[in-house]
């Protein structure tokens, strides 16, 4: 904080009055229910590899990185997506599919307002579409 101070004493009052540098930034200010001084987990890991060029750049440099990676990475998920054919997406149309497979055997019927009653074999369910709710408590 000294030499950020040195450097900028208006960027080292913001971080001051916009932050809290010792429980974000040492780790003696920690809860005391973290276990690893690193985050590890399906999220942070791709992010942290995406980011692994950028970490040792100055900080104009990194941010200006990370940027041209990030529009890039959106124009190839643009291309990848314009080249799949319908209007809903891969993913989504496999969701969908599975749904539709699973109502195999239900019936509804509207019962004129704002609920339907559906029915597969033997088991009854009354839906209401106003209040979100389902006689089978789900």
């Amino acid at each position: 904080m000294k030499k950020l101070r040195d450097l900028s004493q208006s960027a080292h009052q913001w971080l001051i009055d916009h932050a809290d540098p010792f429980k974000q930034w040492v780790r003696a200010f920690f809860p005391h229910d973290v276990v690893s001084d690193t985050l590890c987990n399906n999220y942070s890991e791709p992010f942290n590899a995406f980011l692994l060029e950028a970490r040792d750049k100055p900080l104009i440099t990194m941010l200006e990185l990370i940027r041209s990676k990030v529009m890039e990475k959106i124009k190839d998920r643009f291309v990848a997506m314009s080249k799949k054919y319908g209007p809903i997406c891969v993913k989504i149309k496999i969701i969908l599919v599975k749904n539709v497979n699973d109502c195999v055997g239900y019936t509804h019927r509207w019962n004129g307002r704002d609920g339907f009653e559906v029915r597969a074999g033997h088991e009854q369910y009354i839906v209401n579409t106003r209040l979100f709710t389902c006689s089978c408590a789900t």
